[in-house]
């Protein structure tokens, strides 16, 4: 063998021989064999055997081959005739990249960090929740009853404020409620997409600052389970991609029966303990009706991106193959490893989501229809001092295009796609490299340039508070790719440390100066409208 690596042989698994060892980063699996050279990510390889770097996982074919590759390992270190294996017979384990890069810590047992178990190390540990692939520790049950109070306080709040607008006017002739919802609306729409993300992108460091501003950013978006780990304090609960899909359909179901059911609780209540005439009846009812079609509207249309990535992050493209041998393979969902793909209870639920889809198609067809028919088309257009009924849908989806200027009341449509393509299309695409993020950083930088020019938000404020969340959306996208260059060997612990925090300030400030633009301006023309 040596005399063949000597002869100048262009076999390449004889390259690595330095006499009778291999040259460093190569491994070998005969004492006496050829070197395998190892890849440049993944592996690591020393003393002629080959380890796992951290942020990398496989899975031995059992752990007997483990031992024995372990024992063959240790073998190589002796340099006299006492070794007692000679070759290993086994099969070194495909490797695969984490998702969570510091949940996996590599070497040949692959053990993953405090708060991680399953496959890749992506599934969170007995004690701990997922937040944007990452597992974070239990909250303490006084700080969950803050969270929910806070919570409720926040949504009261916004209640309230809408309930009491639905007939004050500002200096712009719009409601404050109407005011309200339209800013709101942005501001949603701005942490859905740096939630969709930093959740499709998640092999990118982000720093966990602005993972901190996007956990409490979800209050915006009413992602339940995100913000109230119910699995830390219900004892024996599992949340997965199972329970969301069904608090997805409950809740949308229950979103509407409830509507229903107030609506005719209010309806008995007038007729029974009001005396009105059916003409103030009819009105009363009608805006009873507008309020209960707004107040559906808005929670779907704030749950929707949420809808579709649950349903999306289930389909079988999302599957992703995890091999311990080339014979034996398994499957798992990329959003949830703790459920594996191609089971008999997975068929089951995969029928429904295909039928689901069918669900997420029809709601933006039918919000653009009912666009066009009740404010394109202006059939029940009426002055402002004529009666709302026969308007009751017109007026109840007015927060969707009251703002947009008359030519692009079909924009809202577009955002809801833009969202849908950030939080749920591209990781349905796989969108697991640098080269996705660019491009979806690129789309994002055009759509910015398509509003600045068409200017499709009539008011002034709205127009540049939209503006600046693409912008922040665009920035962030940009920073994440900066992240994925790798770091220059020869940097100091001290100048990335000083980079991290740099970029931790950076994407923090961009993403806290939407909701302090909206909060600050809304504020102060309340105040006016109330002066």
């Amino acid at each position: 063998r040596i005399h063949a690596s000597l002869s100048g042989t262009e076999n390449t698994k004889f390259a690595g021989f330095k006499g009778c060892e291999c040259l460093p980063n190569f491994y070998r699996l005969d004492r006496f064999g050829p070197c395998t050279r190892c890849p440049l990510q993944g592996l690591a390889c020393k003393n002629e055997s080959v380890r796992l770097q951290p942020g990398f996982f496989w899975k031995w074919a059992t752990n007997e081959s483990l031992s024995r590759y372990e024992e063959f390992s240790e073998d190589l270190l002796i340099t006299d005739n006492s070794y007692k294996q000679l070759t290993f017979q086994g099969v070194i384990p495909q490797f695969y990249k984490c998702p969570a890069s510091d949940a996996c810590l590599g070497d040949m047992k692959s053990s993953c960090s405090r708060g991680y178990e399953g496959p890749l190390c992506a599934v969170c540990s007995k004690g701990h929740y997922q937040l944007l692939n990452r597992c974070r520790k239990c909250p303490r049950m006084l700080w969950f009853v803050l969270q929910v109070s806070g919570i409720i306080i926040i949504i009261v709040i916004l209640a309230v404020s809408i309930f009491l607008g639905k007939r004050r006017k500002c200096a712009s002739n719009r409601t404050v409620t109407d005011l309200i919802l339209a800013r709101l609306k942005i501001v949603i729409g701005f942490y859905q997409v740096t939630s969709g993300t930093l959740n499709t992108f998640s092999y990118v460091e982000w720093p966990s600052a602005l993972l901190t501003v996007v956990y409490y950013a979800n209050m915006v978006q009413l992602n339940l389970l995100e913000i109230l780990p119910l699995q830390c304090f219900v004892h024996n609960l599992t949340i997965n991609l199972y329970t969301r899909l069904l608090l997805v359909v409950g809740s949308n179901t229950a979103i509407v029966f409830m509507a229903a059911f107030i609506y005719q609780i209010r309806k008995l209540i007038l007729i029974h303990t009001k005396k009105l005439g059916n003409a103030e009846l009819a009105e009363s009812l009608s805006s009873d009706k507008t309020q209960i079609y707004r107040v559906v509207c808005l929670l779907i249309f704030v749950t929707y991106p949420w809808t579709c990535t649950t349903i999306f992050n289930l389909l079988s493209p999302t599957c992703q193959r995890i091999c311990y041998t080339t014979d034996s393979c398994q499957y798992f969902l990329r959003a949830d490893f703790s459920v594996q793909c191609f089971t008999e209870k997975y068929n089951r639920y995969v029928i429904v989501v295909y039928l689901l889809l069918l669900l997420v198609v029809a709601i933006p067809v039918i919000v653009l229809f009912l666009l066009w028919k009740y404010h394109h088309r202006k059939v029940y257009e009426e002055a402002e001092a004529q009666i709302i009924k026969g308007r009751e849908i017109s007026n109840g989806l007015s927060f969707l295009y009251e703002n947009y200027a008359p030519k692009c009341w079909f924009w809202e449509i577009i955002e809801l796609v833009r969202k849908v393509w950030v939080t749920s299309t591209l990781f349905l695409m796989g969108a697991n490299t640098r080269s996705h993020l660019g491009t979806a950083a690129i789309i994002s930088g055009i759509y910015s340039i398509l509003v600045a020019y068409y200017k499709p938000i009539s008011d002034t404020f709205e127009h540049w508070l939209q503006l600046v969340s693409l912008i922040a959306n665009f920035a962030t996208m940009n920073v994440g790719m900066l992240l994925k260059i790798p770091t220059e060997e020869d940097s100091s612990s001290t100048l990335e440390d000083r980079d991290s925090g740099f970029v931790s300030v950076v994407l923090v400030a961009v993403n806290v100066t939407i909701i302090a633009l909206m909060t600050g301006r809304s504020s102060h023309q309340i105040l006016l409208t109330k002066s």
